[in-house]
């Protein structure tokens, strides 16, 4: 996690200061991060379905939230490549 971490904050510097390394590395933690966010969301809901609360709900909206708001900055990062790398 702390590598996982680490990574997020050199991509953030990237797309911050817009190197176009920045998109490479922003589309590899997509792929870490979407792995993680359902390989957590999945056995949790298979567990906890039967015996909801609030605490659990709470959980799977917040990984859920998490899964599209990821997807839609990679997307965001993804359609703006071509202005990165160009100042």
């Amino acid at each position: 996690m702390g590598v996982l971490g680490l990574l997020s904050l050199i991509t953030a510097l990237g797309l911050f200061t817009v190197r176009k390394w920045a998109v490479i590395l922003t589309i590899g933690l997509f792929t870490v991060g979407i792995t993680f966010g359902a390989t957590t969301l999945y056995p949790s809901v298979a567990r906890e379905t039967f015996n909801p609360n609030l605490e659990v709900l709470l959980f799977h909206l917040a990984l859920i939230a998490y899964l599209i708001m990821i997807t839609m900055a990679t997307v965001y990062v993804i359609a703006r490549r071509r202005n990165f790398g160009q100042t």
